[in-house]
């Protein structure tokens, strides 16, 4: 295993904590009303940007931001027709880990087990999101503390439930890891 692929854990996993953070903290924090299409557009593109910086090296293309943006505004979209925000994670989740999976199949097989891990580790970082949010915001934090712990918490799980199968998906690329 390369030193890049050894390292591709801790990397993935930092970055997902630190967007989530910085995406709930400062875009979603800011609308003033926490489903809102424009927020949520954006802070899927920080979190499908940082995630394509550890990703690049692998050859993955940049449409994984438009992927990860894309999950994001269903998330916000399909939140409108459930009384609980988990089924539209779900929704936001697979359809983006769908698209994603096409993304990656060609360099990365296989693209079928990207589904179900990034799907049950966003919906898993997303319930613990929420809760250690909404724990934090009633301990009497800030709002921007409570987006920020939530969001840390969402990608940090979402990110360790999804890196074993990313680095078995490296292991077995089709193209030399850069």
């Amino acid at each position: 295993m390369s030193d890049t692929t050894a390292r591709l854990p801790l990397w993935w996993v930092a970055a997902n904590t630190c967007a989530w953070a910085l995406a709930a903290g400062t875009v979603l924090r800011s609308t003033g009303r926490f489903w809102d299409p424009v927020a949520f557009g954006a802070a899927g593109a920080i979190v499908g940007i940082a995630q394509w910086a550890v990703l690049r090296r692998f050859g993955v293309s940049p449409a994984w931001i438009a992927c990860v943006w894309l999950s994001w505004a269903v998330l916000d979209v399909s939140v409108r027709f459930y009384s609980s925000p988990y089924w539209p994670a779900a929704i936001g989740a697979a359809l983006g880990a769908v698209v994603q999976s096409r993304i990656v199949w060609r360099r990365m097989p296989p693209g079928a087990l990207w589904v179900a891990a990034a799907t049950a580790g966003s919906v898993l970082g997303w319930m613990a999101g929420l809760r250690v949010g909404t724990s934090v915001y009633s301990g009497s934090a800030t709002e921007f503390w409570a987006y920020a712990a939530g969001g840390a918490t969402g990608g940090a799980i979402a990110s360790l439930i999804s890196a074993p199968v990313l680095v078995a998906m490296v292991r077995h690329s089709k193209s030399l890891v850069k």
